[in-house]
């Protein structure tokens, strides 16, 4: 068999670990803008309840954190060095979910800005949406269906409000 052409068995094995690599990649970065996202959604906190939603946005922040740290626990398994099996069916659903969920209500800020302070806060949304989106973008690019899950939201956030 010539040199350039592999056998079916190791295209497999050689996707399998490209994929295994950008879902650690993605993993590890998640891990660690992890820290970088709660801070931000602090400051974000803060601006709504310096506007008058002190509710909001304590129940606000309290999803953020509660939802980005269930998700560095449910990637932790990803990111541990020297995986070789690829993510199971249940692995791959809880990890594209947790991207959804995670970008769902982190990105659910721009919505109270929008509708909750006017002009203002329409521009402060789009800034935000924008950031989330190029964040997501550089970040977690390295695989698929994981990047999809957690852009989708954010796209639709965007191209969604009024």
């Amino acid at each position: 068999m010539p040199s350039d052409i592999q056998p079916p068995f190791q295209a497999v094995e050689s996707s399998s670990a490209s994929v295994l690599s950008g879902l650690h990649a993605t993993a590890l970065a998640r891990h660690h803008q992890l820290r970088t996202r709660i801070i931000i959604a602090v400051i974000g906190a803060v601006v709504l309840s310096v506007a008058g939603h002190i509710e909001l946005s304590l129940g606000w922040l309290s999803a953020v954190v509660i939802t980005q740290f269930a998700d560095d626990w449910i990637w932790k398994g990803v990111r541990t060095d020297g995986r070789t099996e690829p993510p199971s069916r249940g692995e791959w659903t809880s990890l594209c979910a947790s991207a959804a969920v995670v970008t769902i209500v982190y990105s659910a800020y721009p919505a109270f800005m929008w509708f909750l302070l006017g002009a203002s806060g329409k521009i402060f949304a789009i800034l935000w949406l924008c950031g989330a989106l190029l964040h997501v973008t550089m970040h977690m690019h390295h695989e698929r269906r994981t990047f999809f899950a957690a852009i989708i939201p954010h796209a639709a956030y965007f191209f969604g409000l009024p």
